[in-house]
């Protein structure tokens, strides 16, 4: 068993029996309820790109198949005050699978934590207006988005790239979340204090504000806003101080001239920096015109149309980040009736027209918020990027019986393949018209 592998283990068990103990250890009014899952996932990247910034196909027909398995508790120490912990891990199988490379010829394991947080709740316990929760917790702010969307927190603005996960639209904060419902539930409010935990630099806190509300039983609005890294912990790192004279200076751009011969020559702006931080916007609506109607033969899902407009970094800079318009991902969704033979079945498109590359390859390489190498001064075109602009998905999960589901998922969108070491990919695999990706999975839960 690989040493790191056997070291979390190890420690994720004790931390769950100590929990595990102290709650059984306190007043008889206490509850503990554990959870658990495991799923097999499958599927082909039918055509792919692989370390591609120019869409080039060079994935064919690729098998990639994972298993999850996670196990946790919910411990109710009184009405009012919760503990939740839970670990995950999986195996899977690395991309690319080289037969002369010994790394890529073996089954990976990796384990992590799911979630660890406490709650704190006000008002009638059955139905309260105020929920306060602290620690490392799951959220998800549209319940309508399958895969795409859900971009305030899966995004970075500078560069400008966004995420998504296969049946996960949703994250893992690390903070503070405070939770209001009002008006019989129709007005939903958090107020979060993130602290940075998935992209470099980490350690930042970012306030954020989210919000619903439903003036009608079928529509319902939301709209939110995210102070990334308003609090620094370290500015140096949240904005990198790299002068002209390194071969991938951080000084905000000020012109790029050609002369006659085509040689280009860049100019900065010395008094200024491209930063992480960033202020993010996101505005969603969803419409359920089966609402008004008394239709029996309807799921729950059907019909529902939704849509979700984000703004990721909404200051400009000059040249990378000059115009808002290109950091505006859009999407909409439709769920197609299924008459309760589905749970859901989803159709999902979504528009981002950012004119570089969507890599994160210079975060983590050279801790700077810019794009990629070919996208510097003199290296690119508008027209380049153009290929990757639009994303769409087909989603569709069937309860067989409780606790067992079948999902499959048909996409185009921003997956990335996983390193052997289990890191992501720099770059997205699904960039031109013509690739695409299916997977399915099959799921047991507690």
């Amino acid at each position: 068993m690989n040493p790191a592998f056997a070291r979390i283990a190890g420690a994720s068990a004790i931390m769950v029996s100590i929990a595990v103990f102290f709650c059984f250890s306190q007043a008889a009014e206490k509850k503990v309820d554990f959870t658990g899952y495991s799923s097999y996932s499958f599927g082909q990247i039918v055509q792919g790109s692989y370390e591609s910034t120019d869409g080039t196909t060079n994935i064919d027909h690729y098998w990639s198949h994972e298993v999850y398995t996670g196990l946790g508790f919910h411990a109710a120490i009184n009405e009012r005050f919760t503990i939740k912990a839970a670990v995950e891990g999986k195996m899977w199988q690395p991309y690319p699978s080289n037969a002369g490379v010994r790394d890529f010829q073996k089954r990976n394991y990796s384990l992590w934590l799911d979630q660890g947080n406490a709650s704190y709740s006000a008002g009638d316990p059955e139905k309260p207006w105020l929920t306060m929760t602290m620690g490392y917790f799951k959220y998800k702010y549209n319940p309508e988005a399958r895969n795409l969307g859900e971009q305030l927190f899966r995004s970075v603005a500078y560069p400008g790239f966004v995420t998504n996960y296969f049946d996960f639209p949703a994250t893992r904060l690390l903070g503070y979340q405070a939770h209001v419902e009002l008006m019989e539930g129709n007005l939903k409010a958090d107020a979060l204090i993130i602290s940075e935990s998935d992209w470099y630099p980490f350690g930042d806190f970012s306030p954020a504000l989210v919000a619903s509300y439903k003036p009608h039983k079928a529509v319902e609005i939301g709209g939110g806003v995210e102070f990334v890294r308003l609090i620094s912990v370290n500015s140096r790192k949240t904005t990198p101080i790299v002068d002209e004279h390194s071969l991938y200076p951080n000084y905000i751009i000020d012109s790029v001239v050609k002369d006659q011969f085509g040689n280009s020559t860049t100019y900065y702006d010395s008094s200024s920096y491209y930063t992480f931080k960033a202020t993010k916007l996101m505005g969603r609506i969803t419409l359920d015109p089966k609402a008004i109607f008394d239709i029996s033969f309807f799921g729950p899902e059907d019909g529902k149309l939704y849509g979700e407009v984000d703004v990721i970094g909404l200051k400009n800079y000059s040249y990378w980040y000059n115009d808002l318009s290109n950091r505006i991902p859009i999407m909409v969704g439709f769920n197609f009736p299924a008459f309760k033979l589905l749970d859901v079945l989803s159709l999902e498109f979504e528009h981002y027209g950012y004119p570089f590359s969507t890599s994160f390859e210079n975060v983590w390489r050279l801790a700077c918020p810019v794009s990629k190498d070919g996208d510097f001064p003199g290296d690119w075109s508008p027209q380049k990027y153009k290929f990757d602009d639009w994303k769409w998905s087909v989603y569709a999960k069937k309860t067989v019986f409780p606790g067992f589901s079948i999902t499959l998922q048909v996409a185009r969108d921003h997956m990335h393949t996983i390193y052997s070491d289990g890191r992501e990919n720099y770059s997205e695999s699904l960039l031109r018209p013509g690739q695409w990706w299916w997977t399915a999975k099959l799921s047991y839960s507690l």
